[in-house]
């Protein structure tokens, strides 16, 4: 999460239209992960929250994958080896 933080979505921001997204979902899953950690694996609620958290990381990748990453595409080969070197 910090990489694409501090190094990809910056980078890529003038790119693709997604990066805004993206912020804001790390955001869900960081709240969704924190609020799984405080509850009991016996609870029914911790099933859910697990599914919940599952469904969002699928979706994150997902549209990463599909949009975000092809986007990059377009910064050059140059350009993401160098931050592949960050």
């Amino acid at each position: 999460e910090h990489i694409e933080d501090a190094i990809f979505y910056p980078a890529v921001q003038p790119v693709s239209e997604d990066v805004s997204e993206a912020y804001a979902e790390h955001q869900v899953l960081a709240d969704l992960l924190a609020t799984t950690l405080k509850l009991s694996t016996a609870s029914p609620a911790f099933d859910e929250h697990i599914r919940a958290l599952h469904a969002a990381v699928d979706h994150h990748a997902s549209s990463e994958e599909t949009s975000m990453f092809p986007e990059a595409q377009r910064l050059g080969e140059r350009r993401l080896r160098e931050l592949g070197a960050e």
